[in-house]
């Protein structure tokens, strides 16, 4: 009996969580933050960054520092295989208390940023032990997320696809991603015209890379002309699927 009222409480709450989001601002953030979300360019964010900072006083908005946070993330994923840099570390201090603040739209958006940003964190540590601590941090904190606002925008399972396939093997996400693009492409098809053809193209490219790990070849080229379909012009994920088939499609 108390194990079952407290898993209805649990019920309630994640419900109550979800329920609290205005499902219309969440679609207008969604679409106002993503140009800014896919911005890979090194010196395009550097200019943000260096535009944005002198902004960040006591009184910023919120948004604010999530552009900015936003910025130091994708920093950190736009510099590769250099370390030492600090952009995911100011990637977490920008997001972290919105996070955990009031207002649950743009708190779904920043809890997201930060669980991505602390996975980042471990490229910056030369310590091993630190750098498993921040990807199993980020990834709870993604989880979070996703538990809490998975089902009233796209953002948290996308971000998670995206740091689960970047992860090396040794975390064994491949599963983690494949459940959770299933999970996208369902809530696409209840939520329509939310997702981006260009966020389903990232998607079907992860998909794509992802089988290609599991040695499912047809399903992987599957995937990635899916993801050149959705991106026929090659500005974003299509061209790294055009590559992959143009390498792996035979």
């Amino acid at each position: 009996m108390k194990r079952s009222l407290g898993a209805l409480l649990l019920t309630f709450g994640l419900l109550t969580s979800v329920s609290a989001l205005d499902t219309k601002r969440m679609a207008s953030l969604e679409a106002d933050l993503g140009p800014l979300m896919q911005t890979l360019d090194p010196a395009a964010l550097a200019a943000l960054d260096a535009e944005l900072t002198p902004q960040l006083t006591a009184n910023a908005a919120p948004i604010t520092w999530i552009k900015a946070g936003i910025v130091s993330h994708n920093l950190s994923r736009a510099t590769g295989t250099e370390t030492h840099k600090g952009n995911a570390t100011r990637a977490v201090e920008r997001l972290k208390t919105t996070a955990r603040g009031s207002d649950p739209e743009l708190a779904a958006v920043a809890l997201t940023f930060l669980g991505s940003a602390t996975t980042l964190q471990a490229r910056e540590d030369s310590n091993p032990v630190s750098k498993i601590l921040n990807v199993n941090s980020g990834w709870g904190l993604l989880g979070e997320a996703v538990d809490k606002y998975g089902e009233a925008s796209f953002l948290p399972r996308m971000v998670r696809v995206q740091v689960g396939a970047s992860l090396p093997d040794f975390f064994g996400k491949d599963g983690d991603v494949i459940k959770d693009i299933a999970a996208l492409d369902a809530w696409d098809k209840t939520h329509a015209g939310r997702m981006p053809d260009s966020v389903k193209a990232q998607l079907a490219l992860a998909q794509g890379n992802t089988f290609k790990k599991q040695k499912k070849m047809d399903m992987a080229v599957a995937a990635w002309t899916k993801a050149v379909t959705l991106d026929p012009q090659k500005t974003g994920a299509g061209k790294a699927a055009a590559e992959a088939l143009d390498r792996y499609g035979n």
